[in-house]
């Protein structure tokens, strides 16, 4: 099974600044989300603040473009189907849609579902070393938290 990636294109209250509507979402709604969803989380989630308000656009800023990108991954169609039922799920709707009203307006959101076959890359020369470090890094990383983990699970 391929993983399956999509983008969410969300827009902020106009009574939040960006800076609190990147606060409200990083320390309050992503960690209320994954606890609710737990294993039915996306595998990855990140997040792309734009800077339509700093003037760094080609073009005019409007009220139509989004504050904020985020790019799902999962790990096949059924895992992001999964996803899908678990935040509808009574109960859990109402708490997410009750802490998105407070810093998004939900009625602008927009979700593409990428298909597998969909992608196109350029690379200038020298990428792949850009990659390869980049993969490097994620390995250490990795080994850092396994190691924290046992370390944790040590004092216990």
């Amino acid at each position: 099974m391929a993983p399956i990636t999509g983008l969410l294109f969300c827009y902020r209250r106009p009574s939040l600044s960006p800076s609190q509507f990147r606060t409200y979402i990083e320390e309050t709604h992503v960690p209320l989300v994954k606890s609710l969803l737990g294993a039915n989380h996306p595998a990855t989630h990140t997040r792309y603040f734009t800077n339509k308000d700093s003037g760094f656009m080609v073009g005019a800023a409007s009220s139509e473009d989004p504050d904020l990108i985020a790019v799902m991954t999962f790990e096949s169609e059924e895992a992001m189907k999964r996803s899908m039922q678990a935040r509808r799920a009574d109960g859990t709707r109402e708490i997410i849609e009750a802490d998105e009203d407070k810093f998004m307006d939900r009625s602008k959101v927009k979700v593409v579902v990428l298909g597998e076959g969909d992608v196109g890359r350029t690379e200038r020369d020298g990428a792949d070393d850009l990659d390869e470090l980049a993969d490097s890094v994620r390995v250490l990383v990795e080994e850092q938290k396994r190691g924290r983990a046992e370390q944790a699970e040590m004092r216990v």
